[in-house]
């Protein structure tokens, strides 16, 4: 493998979203770039850009790995990291449908943000992320997502 395969840009979180595999160990430090994961729930955290969102989740996906690394709440080994990026990718197309859907009933970013914060939080009744902080990342999302839609 070399050396540039081992540092990814993977921008949708933020803009500047990195990654870095270690081909040695089968690892991925996948900073926020692989959504975030609590418990059963995979959070969707494509704030900064949906689309490069969606397209750097298949990029990490195509990675072997044995052992993920997260921003929040630790790492995911074995089974669970070889299907945790299946997971993200199918919860960043829930999302997205789940806001498309609720702007075509709201047809409000304010409504539709405030919705898809309530149903987050419902998923993940435990301490999670803060709820101002969820809206605004959620926020960001919706007018990403409506702005791409017109």
């Amino acid at each position: 493998m070399e050396t540039h395969d081992r540092f990814l840009e993977v921008p949708g979180h933020s803009s500047c979203s990195i990654a870095a595999y270690v081909p040695e160990e089968k690892a991925l430090f996948a900073s926020d770039a692989a959504g975030v994961y609590y418990k059963d729930f995979v959070f969707a955290a494509g704030n900064s850009n949906y689309d490069l969102y969606q397209q750097s989740l298949q990029r990490m996906a195509a990675y072997p790995v044995e052992v993920v690394l997260l921003e929040h709440y630790g790492a995911a080994v074995g089974e669970e990291a070889r299907t945790l990026f299946s997971k993200a990718i199918q919860a960043a197309v829930d999302t997205r449908a789940a806001i498309e859907k609720t702007y075509r009933l709201t047809g409000d970013v304010t409504q539709t943000t405030e919705a898809i914060t309530r149903l987050v939080l419902a998923r993940s009744p435990d301490y999670f992320l803060d709820k101002e902080i969820l809206a605004m990342v959620i926020g960001q999302m919706v007018k990403f997502i409506v702005k791409a839609q017109e």
